[in-house]
């Protein structure tokens, strides 16, 4: 059986929600220039609390918003494709 997930980019940009069967997880994503920061400390579901992602879902989650972000044109139809740069560590996000 195929899994079946879903990635939004919501908040005006400023973040991702990524949907499978299990709920929502939200995540912190900036676009500079040519690379998205993901923040992988994530909003699961209605929890305002940050959380970090298991190992199960950090070898699933991961790769699939790597995949959905570097698919994405700079100016939509044409130009160069962004990169996917994640971030572990709060205090570097941003930067």
């Amino acid at each position: 059986m195929k899994n079946i997930y879903k990635i939004q980019i919501t908040n005006r940009g400023e973040s991702l929600k990524y949907t499978d069967s299990s709920g929502s997880i939200y995540f912190n994503a900036i676009p500079n220039k040519d690379v998205w920061e993901v923040s992988l400390l994530c909003y699961k579901g209605d929890n305002p609390h940050p959380e970090k992602l298991t190992d199960i879902e950090n070898t699933t989650i991961v790769p699939r918003l790597k995949e959905f972000i570097e698919s994405k044109k700079r100016f939509g139809l044409f130009g160069k494709k962004y990169k996917a740069k994640f971030i572990t560590d709060p205090e570097n996000y941003g930067i």
